[in-house]
């Protein structure tokens, strides 16, 4: 398994230099000591960026510094996540809080690659969100992005700063199995947006899973397409398909929901968050 990046130690804000703030590219970014707008007050569809912490955007699949044939691709840019206002107060349980959807992917990692499971097709992974990563599986999109279990100490969550894991609440998902639709739920502070929340109202070979966010309510399968390293790229949704156990929903480079096998290693991350409604940030000018 390749190692991934370690905790980046927390910055204090009156340390970074102004140049350094106006070179980010969002609208605000979080002031977690001099804020004058609470988050809650921006709109929907703004560009958020917290300069406490950054992110090494690697191109290799499963998070690595290697493509599929293992010629590198060398380091990754390190830079702030730049994130999008997508919803207000969209799920329940969590008090008032804001949606974040990361503008750009984070990287590209396998959904789940157990081989074990009893299901048709298991040698091609598992499409169960809330079990991604259990079984026998050497890759685990669910707990990598949360930085549990086996990626207690790593992971996407674990290279927060302080201030911002303070921030993002721990959220209760909608989430259903892919072969008869039971319903269950998962407690996530990182986690993938299902094909409802992202706009999509054919629902083909999968679930109503939540309600669309806000920004992607009624759009064109274009306002979904997303980038890494510059170049347009598919990424995976927490949505099953329900032809087969190990078929994963996915939106491909051209905006449209399409399927994948859980275990492939190439396809791109695109997490979401909670953050708590009163975070205080500051324009960017």
């Amino acid at each position: 398994m390749y190692e991934v990046n370690q905790a980046i130690p927390e910055i204090e804000l009156d340390t970074i230099a102004p140049d350094f703030i106006t070179g980010l590219d969002a609208d605000y970014y979080i002031d977690h000591n001099n804020g004058t707008i609470p988050l809650s007050e921006l709109p929907i569809g703004a560009w958020v960026v917290d300069p406490s912490w950054e992110w090494e955007f690697r191109l290799g699949v499963d998070y690595s510094n290697y493509d599929e044939e293992g010629v590198t691709t060398g380091p990754g840019e390190v830079k702030p996540v730049t994130w999008i206002v997508v919803a207000k107060d969209h799920y329940d349980g969590i008090g008032s809080h804001v949606t974040l959807l990361s503008e750009e992917l984070i990287g590209r990692y396998s959904f789940d690659s157990s081989t074990n499971r009893e299901h048709e097709y298991a040698q091609y992974g598992y499409n169960h969100w809330g079990d991604s990563g259990n079984a026998n599986a050497a890759y685990r999109l669910r707990p990598w992005l949360n930085s549990t279990g086996i990626h207690s100490g790593e992971g996407f969550y674990q290279a927060f700063s302080e201030s911002f894991k303070n921030a993002v609440l721990n959220t209760t998902l909608p989430n259903k199995e892919w072969k008869n639709s039971t319903t269950y739920s998962t407690n996530d502070r990182v986690f993938l947006p299902s094909t409802t929340e992202l706009g999509d109202s054919a629902h083909n070979y999968t679930y109503l899973i939540g309600l669309a966010y806000p920004y992607f309510s009624g759009v064109d399968s274009a306002e979904r397409i997303a980038h890494i390293g510059g170049e347009t790229w598919e990424y995976w949704m927490r949505s099953p398909d329900s032809r087969f156990g190990s078929l994963v929903k996915f939106v491909f480079i051209d905006g449209g929901f399409y399927a994948g096998q859980a275990y492939y290693d190439g396809d791109g991350v695109r997490p979401a968050l909670n953050l708590r409604a009163d975070v205080m940030v500051s324009e960017i000018k």
